[in-house]
Order: structure tokens, then sequence, then C-alpha cells
């Protein structure tokens, strides 16, 4: 019998690495939602939903209803920090009270995944690694409206998972920021990227396998929250000079700048955001995590 995964947002980044693990299955059957491109996998299906229109959202509820124990990764959300600040009320549609109406109308749901972000912490003291149990205080409005969505999922028995800053090679429709480093070096152009800013940084690939992992081995015990990322905070220079390095491209074209200076990404954003993933170790009994580009 085959299992049902329902991927919402799997059209994007992180959704495509998350569909291309589960396609190494036979034995999956796998529904993913789109709100403009469908995923580039054929052998799924494409569902559209827009989340800011509820004849949309009924419309797929009732495609949906047909399928039974479904299994749910949820990473659908206006995520940009400087878009969410920019529309907030469409923002917060999408990113709180559509998710609330689905999961409260989905009768089918056998397991969901909630995927939220190290932006609910806030901003950390110096080298602090934040904790799952933690306190939260998130400086941006897209971390509050994850923390809103994360209450939600947790009220209704589920489990959330916390990322940090994602990065490798899209297989999406369109290209992420890994891209937009190589394409930079390859055509002899600096790329700015912040020296002085750090965050626990995971690749797409690492980061859909690991939390597959874990959905696949802890779910039916419950987890609750779990923060999932590397052990060795990294900036983004750094991360870039990594890139240059694999791809044997000109490291000197990164060039290093303050995060003060980047003023317009900036204000959108916190600083320094640490994880602790001892208690994801622990549960997977894993020893260490490293950035794979």
């Amino acid at each position: 019998m085959k299992t049902n995964y329902l991927i919402f947002g799997g059209s994007g980044y992180f959704g495509s690495y998350f569909i291309s693990h589960l396609l190494s299955d036979n034995n999956n059957n796998i529904i993913s939602t789109y709100t403009s491109h469908k995923s580039n996998y054929d052998n799924i299906e494409n569902l559209h939903l827009d989340l800011s229109n509820k004849d949309s959202i009924n419309v797929f509820l009732k495609r949906i209803s047909s399928y039974k124990n479904l299994k749910v990764i949820y990473l659908s959300a206006l995520h940009r920090p400087d878009q969410v600040d920019k529309n907030p009320k469409k923002a917060k549609l999408i990113n709180v009270d559509s998710f609330k109406y689905l999961i409260e109308n989905m009768k089918n749901i056998e397991s969901l995944f909630y995927i939220s972000t190290d932006n609910v912490y806030g901003k950390a003291e110096s080298r602090k690694f934040f904790k799952e149990d933690d306190p939260l205080n998130p400086t941006t409005l897209y971390g509050k409206h994850k923390c809103e969505a994360e209450k939600i999922a947790l009220s209704a028995g589920y489990n959330v998972i916390r990322y940090p800053f994602l990065i490798g090679p899209s297989l999406s429709y369109k290209p992420h920021f890994y891209e937009e480093i190589v394409n930079s070096i390859k055509n002899n152009i600096e790329f700015k990227l912040l020296e002085d800013s750090y965050r626990s940084s995971i690749d797409f690939n690492q980061a859909a396998s690991l939390g597959l992992k874990l959905m696949n081995e802890c779910s039916s015990k419950g987890f609750d929250i779990v923060n999932i990322c590397c052990d060795e905070p990294l900036s983004k220079y750094k991360i870039g000079l990594m890139i240059a390095d694999k791809l044997n491209l000109d490291s000197d074209l990164i060039v290093p700048i303050k995060f003060n200076e980047f003023i317009e990404f900036s204000k959108h954003r916190t600083k320094d955001i640490l994880l602790s993933n001892k208690k994801f170790k622990k549960l997977l009994n894993i020893d260490k995590i490293v950035l794979k580009l």
C-alpha cells in the first residue's frame, strides 16, 4: 500500500528536495501544491492552491478529500521578511490564517510536520545557541507569523521542525541564491556577502534527508519541536568561499561586507541566530552535522 505524502509548497526550493528524496521510494505517492509554477517533477500530482484566496482553498480541500492517511509536510509561506513587511495583511492571511483554516478542515491527516524557521527565536546574545524550549522573541513580522502558526500546529497535536538559512543548487523552476553567487563569479562579477552575520546554516539536500529521517523514525512517539541545523555557525561570506572552492572558481570575487553596511537587507532581519541541534542528534543518534555543498 502506497504512503500518501502531501507537500504544501512542493514547487519551491526546499519542497523540491523533499520530493526528490521521496521519489526514491516507489511506495510513496506524492501530492504537491503550487501557486504559479508546478513542480519540476512529472511523476507526482500537482495541485493548484492559492493561500490568499478562500475559494481556491475550498476547491483544493474538495480535491484532496479522497486521499486517506496523509503525511503532510507544510512549507508554504510568504517567507521573505521584506515582502512580509510590505504586505502585512496578505502575509498574515497566507502564513497564519489560511494554515489554520486548512488543518481545521482537513480530516484525513495522519501526521503533519510544520516547517518553521530560526527567526522565531529573535536576536541572540553573544554566541547563544537557541534550544527548542527557549523563550521566543521574534524581531521580524515574519518570525511572529511563524510563532503563531507553530502554536496552531502544536495545539492540533502536530510537530514543528525549525530550520536555519538553507542553501544549495536549485531543483525548482527558479534559480536560488546559490546560483546567483555561482553565476556572478563565472561572469567575473564581484558578489558581496555578509562576513559578520552568523547562522547555523544547512544545505537543502541534507536538510530534507534529515527531516524525512526524523519524520519516519520519531513521528509515532512525537517530538513536538526540533531544530535541524549544522554544528558550526557560518557567515554567508564563508559559505560563498566554500562554494567557490568546491567549483574551482575565483574566490577573490567573493567580497566581504558588514551587516550594518547592507542597510536594505539588515533593517528587515536579525544579525545572528544560532541553533542548538543537540535534541535532534540525540533523537537520531547522530554525532556530527556539517554543511555539504
